[in-house]
């Protein structure tokens, strides 16, 4: 590769990049834990979890590009190869990889599209369109790296809050200062970018990125089962591995895939349930049992006199004719006997400040606790009406879970705002008060119904 082809290909920016990246890349090699770190990165990268998605990337889009160039062989030249060189490097690879170690399900297509293709893309290419002298490049460079290492290291810390501001007006101005030289420079030689090579630079990375939707969701899905079932073949109880047979570690592996397929997030709580109950594996009966009795004892079920466990979604469709919005609605932890735990949260903003709050605990056995919360506000006018409604919630809450009557006297010391608890049968019924002493705004009431026998549920 001569120098002219070099020159004539890549911009005065990109050639002072590729010179600095050469510069940095050779003083860190003359470092010996720096060496053995990129010796570590290379072996990292043959981690069939991370090889074969990139094989599976590359493969796609080198195959892409050439099915492109022979539909239309003007695409065929130095300048568009190097376009997609840079994409697959700088783009393609990240938005992958971000996505394939997303936590949980992926989003929606049109939501990946929203986020990753807009009109920045556009301003993006006139950013870097056109370049100052190769002297200005070089010595512009290491300062912009400088001032967004300065920046960044401003972030950590809030004692550097003015030298933070002060380096971000700095990146924004010369970002501007950029920005306004390469359109300068677009106006006048307009007539110039109306070229096949200059659309082909604009629609390539749109046209790359959705190829580049269907890999990421078939990448996702090898990554999410090849990191689950290689973190389980470490489980082991008494340095022995579970799943010692072939046979029965393939049908295991497909069971998994057929019950879970994209649902990425209950995959993650079944992993957690694998902690908690570590399964001894020596036939298939064996893997369809342990399955069957994850599966009871993480799908919610609705509450009924032969069961025991709830579904928070009835207490939703209820609390709902009542003004009451889902605030969040959480699928937790495992505990020690590998029930799931749910916490669910409903709210009523009754007033300009007050908000009325009812909280949801407990496992797939019981719900262990509600709490039926009232945040009064000073500022808000109505308290006295907000609070003979919470008063009378409370009681409907008493009669719907325990199917009693809230006694007299409990609700006179709702009324009078007074502390106060009773137990009835297997729960302890509470009035708590808490003023924060931070916060003399507000003052809080919590009507509690808690279980102390898991084996004895609330019904909802």
């Amino acid at each position: 590769m001569d120098i002219l082809f070099f020159t004539s290909n890549f911009n005065n920016r990109e050639i002072a990049f590729v010179f600095w990246f050469m510069v940095a890349l050779i003083w860190l090699s003359t470092v010996k834990s720096v060496r053995n770190a990129i010796l570590n990165l290379v072996k990292t990268f043959f981690n069939k979890a991370i090889l074969i998605p990139a094989i599976i990337f590359l493969t796609s889009f080198l195959s892409i590009y050439a099915i492109l160039c022979h539909i239309q062989p003007s695409l065929w030249n130095a300048a568009l190869l190097k376009i997609t060189i840079t994409w697959i490097l700088f783009s393609g690879l990240i938005v992958l990889f971000k996505y394939a170690t997303y936590k949980g399900n992926l989003p929606p297509a049109k939501t990946l599209i929203r986020d990753n293709l807009s009109f920045t893309l556009l301003l993006e290419y006139i950013y870097n369109l056109y370049s100052f002298g190769l002297l200005i490049e070089l010595i512009l460079l290491p300062i912009l790296v400088f001032i967004g290492a300065m920046w960044g290291f401003a972030q950590t810390n809030k004692e550097y809050k003015i030298i933070e501001k002060l380096f971000e007006k700095i990146a924004i101005c010369f970002g501007l200062g950029v920005f306004a030289y390469s359109i300068y420079q677009t106006y006048l030689n307009f007539d110039k970018l109306k070229t096949v090579n200059t659309a082909g630079e604009i629609l390539l990375p749109i046209i790359y990125f959705f190829f580049l939707l269907p890999v990421i969701y078939v990448v996702k899905y090898f990554f999410e089962y090849q990191t689950f079932f290689a973190l389980f073949s470490f489980l082991e109880d008494k340095n022995v591995i579970r799943i010692k047979n072939n046979q029965v570690r393939k049908y295991f592996q497909h069971k998994i895939k057929s019950y879970f397929k994209t649902d990425y997030n209950e995959l993650n709580h079944f992993q957690q349930y694998c902690n908690i109950q570590p399964p001894d594996l020596k036939s298939n009966d064996d893997v369809d049992k342990f399955v069957e009795i994850y599966i009871a004892r993480s799908t919610l079920k609705p509450f009924n006199d032969n069961t025991i466990g709830f579904d928070p979604k009835l207490c939703e469709q209820y609390l709902s004719k009542l003004g009451f919005k889902n605030d969040y609605y959480k699928y937790g932890d495992y505990d020690e006997e590998g029930f799931g735990g749910y916490w669910a949260t409903f709210y009523n903003r009754v007033g300009d400040f007050d908000i009325i709050e009812y909280n949801l605990e407990g496992n797939q056995q019981a719900v262990l606790r509600i709490i039926l919360e009232f945040g009064e506000c000073i500022f808000d006018s109505n308290n006295d009406k907000h609070y003979k409604k919470y008063t009378k919630l409370s009681a409907i809450l008493y009669k719907k879970c325990l199917n009693a009557k809230l006694p007299e006297d409990f609700c006179q010391c709702i009324l009078e705002k007074k502390n106060s608890k009773f137990n009835f049968n297997n729960y302890k019924v509470l009035f708590d008060i808490i003023k924060p002493q931070a916060d003399s705004n507000h003052t809080y009431y919590k009507f509690i119904i808690q279980i102390d026998d898991i084996q004895a549920p609330i019904s909802l």
